[in-house]
């Protein structure tokens, strides 16, 4: 006599989601700045997540892009993974992963882009900006995703100030 038993395995080989990035200043959206103090109020927000293996790390770099120079790394880092209980919060994400079959971690996402003091000297930050955003999941698969900054250097207009 003999007998049989199937198990289905499945590999996640998908990446996580990076969705909704976009740079706001306070309560609005924006893509313009005028130097580079202008970036002290600048934050840039976003979703990542993966439902099925959870996300292991978010790494981001600030790319300028001048006229005369190729393109730079002015600044780079990681952002932390924030996991916590969601306690039924919209703005949280549980992902059934290995090794304790739960990691809960938040949905949205604030990265201050002038946080450091040496991003504001930098000589090139007076340029066009690139925020590139790696996120990587438990499976070690990595998504990209971008968002511009534009200098604006275009003079002001006379006009009144209402």
């Amino acid at each position: 006599r003999e007998i049989e038993d199937y198990i289905l395995v499945g590999i996640d080989t998908t990446p996580p989601d990076i969705q909704n990035m976009q740079i706001r200043v306070g309560d609005e959206l924006s893509v313009f700045y005028h130097n580079s103090r202008d970036l002290k109020d600048m934050k840039l927000q976003m979703e990542y997540f993966d439902p099925q293996a959870g996300v292991m790390s978010v790494y981001y770099e600030i790319v300028a892009h001048s006229d005369t120079t190729k393109s730079i790394v002015v600044v780079e880092g990681n952002i932390p993974v924030q996991t916590a209980p969601c306690n039924g919060s919209e703005s949280c994400m549980c992902a059934f992963s290995y090794p304790d079959n739960r990691t809960c971690y938040q949905l949205i996402n604030d990265l201050p882009l002038a946080h450091r003091n040496d991003i504001l000297n930098h000589p090139d930050m007076n340029d066009n900006l690139t925020v590139n955003v790696y996120v990587t999941n438990n499976a070690n698969a990595t998504s990209k995703s971008h968002v511009h900054i534009i200098l604006d250097k275009t003079a002001p207009t006379k006009g009144r100030v209402r």
